[in-house]
């Protein structure tokens, strides 16, 4: 019995062997298309990035010549074909204090900062921003500029703070010293102490309070 036993164990032995053996010449092309697929993904993934880091150089470089270009006041006709090109860096073009501050094109800077403004696929940040210069560029009324501010003074917004300054600014255009009085008792608490704008607005409501009286 234990010789018949050891011949059937090898037997059985075998038998696993020359399965597992078809089995692996009949899926060995699996291993060898995933082995293949897994490399190249590897290689597409390294070439992508290398050229993602050449394109975002060359674009870097662009923006750079079109910001040495309007500062030298040479053709200013390149940098408006450089931020048309909507290429990354075309929103720092439109938002570089330098371009907005000079008194080229004036309605055409506009256009450009409604686009940023509405551009989803820019950060809240440069959205938020292009909607400050909208603000103190822009041809709107007491009521519009107060609605822009109201958005840009929510929580969380980047710059809440100097939102609500230019509203309590508003408030003092009408003669409205109560209500910028309130809208400074609300800044105070959140504003850092070593902060400029602090002490700006402690400034003002002490002269704003003798006023009132």
């Amino acid at each position: 019995m234990s010789l018949n036993d050891s011949f059937i164990k090898e037997v059985s032995e075998e038998v696993r062997r020359d399965k597992l053996y078809k089995y692996f010449k009949k899926y060995i092309w699996i291993a060898i298309v995933f082995l293949i697929i897994l490399v190249g993904l590897v290689a597409y993934n390294e070439w992508d990035k290398s050229i993602t880091k050449k394109n975002n150089q060359l674009n870097g470089d662009e923006l750079l010549q079109a910001l040495n270009v309007f500062s030298k006041g040479e053709n200013l006709n390149d940098y408006f074909s450089y931020i048309d090109k909507n290429k990354s860096g075309s929103e720092l073009a439109i938002l570089n204090p330098l371009f907005l501050d000079s008194q080229i094109e004036i309605d055409k800077k506009l256009k450009y900062l409604k686009n940023l403004k509405n551009n989803e696929d820019i950060s809240i940040e440069l959205r938020d921003l292009a909607s400050l210069y909208l603000f103190y560029k822009g041809d709107y009324n007491y009521d519009e500029k107060f609605e822009i501010l109201n958005q840009l003074s929510g929580p969380d917004r980047p710059f809440r703070f100097i939102a609500i300054e230019a509203k309590i600014d508003l408030f003092l255009e009408k003669k409205l010293i109560e209500e910028a009085l309130q809208e400074i008792k609300m800044l105070q608490p959140e504003l850092p102490n070593s902060s400029q704008i602090k002490g700006r607005i402690t400034n003002l409501e002490m002269i704003l309070q003798t006023l009132n009286k």
